[in-house]
């Protein structure tokens, strides 16, 4: 699918791909979108946010809030390490 998108392959644009990129099945941002509808459509019957939507949009704009060169800037490494920090608060507060 990236060699669909791009003719030839460099860093930023792989990272932006695989992180950012709303079309791609397993990117970072689709999988986030749609674990979020899938828990607005759960809690979205009880009428009440509750912490974990709260969270999860948290999650969400800090994937859409910084441009790939900030995320390569600040390093990709901390950025991921940073988003799993996040992924685990959100899944505490499913829980």
């Amino acid at each position: 699918m990236y060699r669909k998108h791009f003719h030839h392959i460099n860093y930023k644009d792989v990272a932006a791909f695989l992180m950012l990129d709303k079309a791609f099945p397993r990117s970072m941002t689709r999988c986030i979108n749609t674990a979020s509808r899938s828990l607005n459509a759960i809690y979205g019957e009880l009428g009440v946010k509750v912490p974990a939507q709260e969270e999860m949009a948290t999650l969400r704009k800090s994937l859409t809030a910084l441009p790939i060169e900030s995320v390569l800037a600040g390093g990709l490494h901390e950025f991921i390490d940073q988003f799993q920090f996040n992924l685990n608060v959100v899944d505490r507060a499913i829980y």
